[in-house]
């Protein structure tokens, strides 16, 4: 009776746990500490004239809806250990520019810094993981969070011209950590979309095109629009992001583990 009453019991925490579990977005003031296994480049761009897409192309930098709702995006390449990686989720800064941008190739535009709105609840944003082969993207895990427009450190808004960014952090956790295999190519990215009537979320993610800062040698940073399963990719340039990736020990670690374990007991019985 007991055994069964245990057994309810903790079937039932792990399916209220399970039904609860959600992707979650969470802001930071600070950058990301990197794991042992992260995949990460720290380097960003002085004006939206060196940011990704070499001169001021909002459509390569911005998440936004009325940007086609276009996802972007950063490719990595996991390590080497062979029993392959989790994937918790990823991070994303926001830009912090040390100048505006004099955009000659964007008319009418001149002195140019950067827009963002975050604190307008009902928008939903998507982020996921995705395989890729050339510029096919296969997704592996697609998950959503709708804007509260509360959360803690939000970006806030500034609609404003000649604004050079804030240079925090969104952390975009999925529900449950995603197996990657190693030495091979992953594709991560956001878009928002969906908006909720008027209320838009948008701001301006950071970078390089690899000019002036250098980019990330294990991947590029892309674009995917539509149905997000072709990228667009920008070789040589690179997000501003964190992987957070965790190694899974081999097969033979968790039998030396059991092993160690068992000698453990054995020792403590014949004492």
């Amino acid at each position: 009776m007991k055994t069964k009453l245990v057994t309810t019991l903790v079937c039932g925490s792990l399916a209220l746990a399970l039904a609860s579990a959600q992707a979650q977005l969470t802001y930071s003031t600070t950058a990301p500490t990197p794991g042992a296994d992260d995949q990460y480049s720290f380097n960003g761009s002085a004006n939206a004239g060196v940011n990704v897409g070499s001169g001021y192309q909002g459509a390569y930098t911005y998440v936004a809806f009325d940007n086609g709702a276009a996802a972007q995006g950063q490719i990595f390449t996991t390590g080497a250990n062979a029993g392959g990686y989790t994937l918790s989720g990823f991070w994303l800064q926001h830009v912090l520019y040390t100048s505006v941008y004099d955009g000659s190739n964007h008319a009418g535009d001149a002195n140019n810094g950067t827009w963002w709105q975050t604190t307008l609840a009902g928008a939903v944003l998507t982020f996921r993981v995705s395989s890729i082969s050339g510029t096919t993207l296969t997704p592996l895990a697609t998950q959503t969070y709708t804007v509260t427009g509360t959360e803690p450190n939000t970006l806030g808004n500034n609609p404003g011209a000649n604004s050079l960014g804030t240079g925090n952090w969104l952390d975009l956790t999925f529900s449950s950590p995603v197996t990657l295999a190693p030495n091979t190519l992953y594709a991560i990215d956001l878009a928002e979309t969906s908006q909720f009537g008027a209320n838009a979320f948008y701001f301006e993610t950071d970078g390089t095109d690899g000019t002036t800062t250098s980019a990330y040698t294990g991947g590029s940073a892309y674009t995917a629009a539509g149905d997000g399963t072709t990228a667009t990719i920008y070789s040589g340039e690179s997000r501003v992001f964190d992987a957070n990736l965790t190694a899974v020990p081999e097969p033979a670690t968790f039998a030396l583990i059991g092993l160690g374990s068992l000698l453990v007991m054995l020792r403590r019985r014949s004492a």
